[in-house]
Order: C-alpha cells, then structure tokens, then sequence
C-alpha cells in the first residue's frame, strides 16, 4: 500500500511535433519498498519536496537537483509524522510558502498541530505554532494548503471543543525562526480562535468570511474532552487511546458509581483516533457513557514501526490491545468493568468479532460495515485494497489457512455476547454478504443479534437519517444488554 513502500520518480514533459505531451527520461529519485513517501511537491524556486519516513517518522526532505543526482535531504528532523496513508487524493500535510518557509501538520503522540520548517536551517527542528479552534487548542489539522500571500496557508483545524473548521494562518514577518503569527477566522467565528507562536505573541486575528457555517455544539459545559492514555498491552508493549468521561450539565450519576464503557476501534486498521469535537461521540457521553477511542499497535501516528505492528498480525495485535485497554480502564477504576461494550466500522468491525469470540471482558458489541471474511475480502473487493491482506495477514491464496483462522466468521461458535451488525446495503468494499453470513451464524448458535441493513448506503454511512437511525438503534441495544433502562 502507499503508506508501505513508494517510489518518486521525476520525468521531463515535452510537446512533440503534433503538440501531444510526452515524458522525457524518467527516473527514480527517492523511495522503495521500505520506505513510504506522501506529498510530492514543487515550490516556488522550483525545489522538489516530499514526506518520507526513511528515518522511523514521515518528516520533510528536498530531493536537491532532482533532474540530475537527487540528493534526497531532510530539512527539519522531528519525532513526528507530517504525513499520513494515502487513502484518497488531494491530501496535504504541508505548504511551502512565498516567503521560502514550510507551514507543515505534524502528528505526535496522537494530536495534530501546526509547525514552521525554515529550509535554509535544515538541521533545525520545527517550531510549533499554537493555533486555538473554539476555547482549545487545535489537536487535529486536516489540510494545508499554501494562501494568497508570501506567509499565508490555508488549513482545516478542529479542537477539544470545535470541528473542523477553514482558518487562514498567516506566519508575518520577523525572524524566520519566530515570526509573529496572524491568524484570519471566519466571520460568524471571530473571537472563537487564536494564534501564537512559541514566544507567546498574540496578535489580533484578522478576520475573513467563512467557507461553510460552523459545526453545531453543545453547551461548553457539557462537552467530554479527550484525555490520552498510555496501556501495556501484556506482551511488554504499549499502546494508546483516549477517555472521554460522562458529561452532561447539570446531571451526575452517583458518587460511587463508575459509568459504563464503549470501547471504540477505528478503521483502515491504519487510520487513528482524532481528539477532537464529535457530535458521535458527545452522544455516548451526554447520555452517561464513557468512550475510549484506542490507537492499537497498527495505527498512525506513533511512527512506522508502530504502524508495521500490524504486519501479518491483523485479527491478532489489535484484538489483544482493545482488550487490554477496557481492562487497563476498569482496573484503574475509570469504569464498570461488567458493562463495557465494543464498537468498530470496517477493519474496525473486524476486530469487534474477534474480540467478542476471544475475550469475555465485552458484554456486547457493535459491528458497522466490518470485515467478517478475511477470504471473501481477499477475493472479493475494491481494485486499491485488492493485495491489501497481503501484508497484513499474509499472501493469498498461499496463506489460506491463516485467513481462515483469523476470520470472525469461522468463530462464531465462541460468541457469546450479543451482537448488533448495521450495513449498508450499497457496500462494494465489504460486501453485504459479509454482514449476512454473521447474522446467519449467530442466530445458528443461538446468539442474542440484531441486523439492519440501510439501502442507499455504502462503505460507511453518510445520510443523515442512517445515521441517527444507527445511534439510535445501537443506544438502545446498549441499554438492554446492559440493563440500564430507558434513562441509564
């Protein structure tokens, strides 16, 4: 895959005799099956640019004479990803501006803020910039894309207490090393954001229209922050996640009660969990649930080898972390160790099953649009993750027999906990049949399911009504398997 290994290749273009493009000399400058390169880019002085995680972290390299030698060099070294896995396109983690600097989006141990990289300091580390989105600090950074002006860049920031939302940074003049940073807002936002540097100036912000209208919120009282965690996984290391506790103005449970859990596991199984404002997951915690969102080994953000965990070991490492976070929480007493519940969509629902087949500390689970066939996938999927499972599980079809074991659905003789399975009826990446052979299984063993499948929706749900209609179906469900009634 992209985030696996990449090569960048530079090539001249011409026009021939009939005016048609064509390629000139290809090479190969940077890259190769160890190493992930995310981002290509030019910038002004006709340098070519270019994340690669050669050193351990995706960080800024300058392929110099990239038409002749291709020295690749890193400018501005740092234990921290700026970059990503390429899903989709048009993804960027970084803008070289007019003025010469670099306005990047660097990840490290979990959250996302924004960084200055001076290229003509290539040994210097980055200097973070202190970008506030609501009354927090900006913990994700979507995009950056270089602005009108010589020091200006575009982002998309969320917060603790905001969602994404367009800003306009602008870096100032000054020293190259602390420029004054100006930030522009959007109209109906001005006051909600700020800018510094690391010498803590402030500038007033200047203020600019908005590209959308802001995300709706909760009363500031009543909105769960994350708060990141540290949990050995048994086996000598660690992994990562963020609590969200019970919070709802006005409302407390009683003193010497400890609230329920869902354990939440995200996709790709490279993606990550995002402290930031999410109206999803504000819904579990303004009704008296508490939320982990786990980073297992595998995931991004930590670092290739923590991404690479999951290499020939999915269905293995990230069930054996999720199950070690819900009893690092309950045995530090920040939950009920008898209701903790698991919920994943795709790669992520994956792991729900094998977790529920494998473990007794879950007394339900949540399966959304999840993988239950490793096989079926294998040979039955999008063209992009066609030899995806290659890596991760191992090559097919000459490791058949591991894709047997690992898959949920061959295990479904040692569930017992309930499950609820939603899917979309559209589904091209995991397919329906998928969805249909868990609920056939379990209601073979005589397992407590519920199944709803959604018409019009694909590969995660975007409708509005599906998704209160999901929340609502999987609130409920909750509340029966844990017996906390109407109001718990």
């Amino acid at each position: 895959m992209p985030w696996d290994g990449t090569e960048l290749w530079v090539a001249g273009l011409a026009l021939d005799g009939d005016g048609r493009p064509t390629v000139r000399v290809p090479h190969r400058v940077a890259g190769g099956s160890d190493e992930a390169i995310v981002g290509p880019e030019w910038d002004a002085s006709g340098d070519l640019w270019c994340a690669s995680d050669r050193s351990g972290w995706w960080n800024l390299h300058r392929v110099i004479d990239p038409r002749g030698e291709a020295r690749v060099e890193p400018v501005g070294p740092v234990a921290a990803e700026i970059g990503g896995p390429r899903w989709v396109g048009g993804l960027r983690w970084y803008a070289p501006l007019g003025d010469g600097r670099i306005l990047a989006a660097a990840t490290a141990s979990g959250a996302t803020g924004l960084v200055v990289v001076d290229p003509t300091e290539p040994a210097a580390p980055p200097v973070p910039i202190t970008v506030s989105v609501g009354d927090a600090p900006a913990s994700v950074v979507g995009q950056v894309v270089a602005g009108p002006g010589p020091t200006q860049a575009a982002v998309v920031a969320a917060s603790a207490t905001a969602g994404p939302t367009v800003l306009l940074v602008d870096l100032g003049g000054g020293s190259r090393r602390r420029g004054r940073a100006r930030l522009a807002v959007p109209l109906e936002r001005a006051g909600d954001a700020s800018a510094s540097t690391s010498d803590g100036s402030t500038p007033a912000p200047t203020v600019v229209p908005a590209a959308e209208a802001p995300p709706a919120r909760l009363d500031a009282a009543s909105v769960a922050r994350p708060e990141p965690f540290t949990f050995p996984t048994g086996d000598g290391e660690v992994a990562h996640g963020l609590l969200y506790r019970p919070r709802l103005a006005g409302v407390s449970g009683p003193d010497d009660a400890r609230p329920p859990l869902v354990v939440t596991i995200h996709g790709g199984p490279t993606s990550a969990a995002r402290p930031m404002f999410d109206l999803r997951t504000q819904f579990w915690t303004t009704r008296g649930f508490a939320v982990a969102d786990v980073d297992h080994r595998g995931s991004t953000g930590y670092g290739r080898p923590f991404r690479r965990r999951l290499d020939g070991a999915w269905g293995e490492v990230d069930v054996v972390d999720c199950t070690a976070a819900a009893r690092h929480l309950a045995a530090v007493g920040d939950v009920d160790p008898d209701r903790i519940v698991i919920r994943g969509g795709s790669a992520g629902g994956m792991t729900v099953l094998s977790a529920l087949c494998s473990s007794d500390v879950f007394a339900g689970g949540t399966v959304l649009y999840g993988v239950t066939d490793l096989a079926a996938l294998a040979t039955d999927t999008h063209k992009f993750e066609s030899r995806y499972l290659d890596t991760l599980v191992g090559p097919w079809p000459e490791a058949a027999d591991v894709y047997a074991a690992r898959s949920p659905v061959n295990r479904l003789d040692r569930l017992a906990a309930p499950i609820l399975v939603l899917h979309g009826a559209d589904d091209r990446v995991v397919p329906p049949a998928q969805a249909e052979a868990v609920v056939a299984a379990a209601a073979r063993y005589g397992v407590r399911h519920e199944y709803r499948s959604f018409a019009g929706e694909g590969h995660g749900f975007r409708q509005a009504a599906t998704i209160v209609e999901a929340l609502e179906a999987e609130l409920t469900f909750y509340r029966e398997i844990l017996d906390l009634g109407a109001s718990g």
